[in-house]
């Protein structure tokens, strides 16, 4: 049987999203860290850099995904 993780993939790129967009909304963007977020999310900081370059990348993308205003 092959194992397909892009379920997986695809969950944990959400939670980092939820965590992360509950942080910025709790702190701000600019008093949230990566360190902020994986620690929330209960993953590893190398995890965040699979799914993003920076959060100014994960910030733009809820941005543009969740049509705020700021």
């Amino acid at each position: 049987m092959i194992y397909d993780d892009s379920k997986t993939r695809a969950k944990n790129r959400q939670i980092l999203v939820d965590v992360a967009y509950t942080l910025f909304i709790e702190n701000k963007i600019s008093h949230t860290t990566v360190i902020d977020i994986v620690q929330e999310a209960n993953m590893e900081r190398k995890t965040f850099y699979n799914y993003f370059q920076d959060i100014e990348e994960l910030a733009n993308y809820i941005l543009t995904n969740f049509n705020l205003d700021v």
